[in-house]
């Protein structure tokens, strides 16, 4: 029998605040009726999630009233609500069509397996269910996002309608996102990924009063979102007069918010090193080579000819999780030796691929 620790820890720091969540397209695809504080609850504990590291479901994780507010409550919140706001999420479940690329297949699921309540020190544990952690973080596609990029939405739909079109965001040859891109998609599929009930709303025009105008409004003016949206009926889809699809045109704010919000990367937003059949081996004379180039010890100019900084690169392995907290990367030649450590795993060159890519790796 697997010993479970549910000794609560310490409150969800600034710093956990900034890692990044992990969520298959499949489940951002998915149909799902969560309210906006459930929302924010199932986000910031993914946030949690070490995904680097073998994920149990027998792991629970403690939210504070303090973690909630970070993603915009204020002070008319309380215990109580986030106490409802758990048990309401316990009760939901999420619906998958299609999944495991079986065409008709339908499985539906629950979100948590568990909810625990220190009613001392107002704080909920949570245990998400195995299948959640197996379809929704454990695939092959996913979004990367991180949790205040959902700070302040005060309908669901804006949450939903936002991370449903980051999945076309990467752009496959750099693994960044692209500074413009679109997508088409069917009204019904839209209406499945928003949790909109059947028979809510079933006049396109309301569907896009109260739906679609309201989500694009809070997307565009949040200070939080990476980018902005626009959407037109789709002209090429229609059946007779009837829209079928809607065209959604998305824009980085990038020039529009300060760069210390974009002092992320999302190489990550493609295959899972569990799926990798096939992983890259460096041998002695590349993994000294490497870690110079990575570290700032000699030859930094490599990294700066591939459009890349020393800078970046311990970034995104302080946002993945790759690096620990504390760790000194000031002193090159220590974050040298603990680089070639670390890329004697196979497991983390997989994780770093994208940048060796860049560096003529293949």
């Amino acid at each position: 029998m697997v010993k479970i620790d549910t000794k609560p820890p310490a409150e969800l720091s600034p710093k956990e605040l900034a890692y990044q969540v992990k969520l298959s397209n499949m489940f951002v695809r998915s149909s799902k009726q969560l309210s906006v504080f459930e929302t924010r609850i199932i986000v910031l504990a993914l946030a949690k999630i070490n995904f680097e590291e073998e994920v149990s479901e027998s792991q629970e994780i403690w939210l504070t009233l303090e973690d909630v507010k970070q993603m915009g409550g204020n002070s008319n919140n309380s215990y109580a609500l986030i106490k409802k706001a758990a048990n309401e999420a316990y009760e939901r479940s999420i619906e998958l069509t299609d999944f495991d690329d079986k065409p008709g297949w339908k499985k539906k699921f629950r979100i948590f397996q568990s909810c625990t309540f220190d009613e001392k020190k107002q704080m909920i544990g949570l245990r998400f269910s195995y299948d959640f952690l197996q379809h929704v973080s454990i695939l092959r596609n996913f979004i990367l996002f991180l949790p205040r990029e959902l700070k302040g939405f005060s309908s669901s739909y804006s949450s939903s309608l936002y991370l449903r079109l980051m999945i076309q965001m990467k752009d496959k040859a750099t693994g960044l996102p692209k500074n413009k891109w679109t997508e088409t998609i069917k009204i019904d599929d839209l209406r499945w990924a928003l949790g909109c009930e059947e028979g809510t709303y079933p006049l396109l025009m309301n569907f896009k009063r109260r739906v679609l105008d309201l989500s694009t409004k809070e997307i565009n003016e949040s200070p939080h979102t990476r980018f902005k949206i626009s959407y037109e009926n789709d002209n090429k889809t229609k059946i007779g007069r009837k829209v079928t699809a809607l065209k959604f045109h998305m824009e980085s704010k990038k020039g529009d918010l300060p760069e210390s919000d974009f002092d992320y990367l999302f190489f990550g937003a493609g295959k899972s090193d569990k799926i990798s059949k096939k992983k890259l081996v460096l041998t002695e004379a590349q993994l000294d080579m490497v870690s110079d180039w990575l570290s700032g010890n000699n030859g930094s100019r490599k990294l700066e000819n591939s459009g890349l900084t020393v800078s970046q690169f311990y970034e995104y392995l302080r946002k993945n999780r790759l690096v620990p907290l504390n760790f000194d990367v000031n002193n090159p030649a220590v974050y040298k030796r603990w680089l070639i450590e670390k890329l004697s795993s196979p497991d983390f060159v997989e994780a770093i691929s994208p940048f060796l890519k860049k560096l003529g790796f293949r």
